[in-house]
């Protein structure tokens, strides 16, 4: 068992958190994202985040999202960036916390018309 470094990305808080997982340990990814299946979005050539795959589908008002700058859509609940390797195994990422907290915004639903409207805080 690998134990590699990780970055969670909480919505509810607002915050990064520096966290160990196992390397590619799927039950690991899911407990720290808080889903039963993951998404992967790629943010650079090195880093990528694991991500709630039915966040969009399952949201509610009360659900929490972040987004980045360089990416196109919102990610509905929390996220967990990783490295990897040119395997394609989870490795320590390379992105900081710093560089996060200036390229990602926080989120939350508004309820208008029976309709969930993204906005940020």
């Amino acid at each position: 068992m690998t134990i590699i470094k990780a970055i969670r990305i909480d919505t509810a808080e607002r915050r990064f958190h520096e966290v160990e997982i196992e390397q590619d340990n799927t039950q690991s990814i899911c407990e720290f994202v808080g889903c039963s299946h993951f998404d992967v979005v790629r943010i650079d050539h090195h880093d990528v985040i694991f991500v709630d795959d039915e966040g969009l589908l399952t949201a509610t008002k009360d659900s929490t999202f972040f987004t980045l700058k360089s990416y196109g859509g919102i990610l509905v609940g929390n996220g967990l960036l990783v490295g990897t390797n040119a395997e394609g195994e989870s490795i320590d990422p390379t992105t900081t916390i710093e560089w996060l907290e200036e390229n990602v915004s926080f989120g939350k639903f508004l309820e208008m018309d029976g309709k969930l409207l993204p906005v940020l805080r």
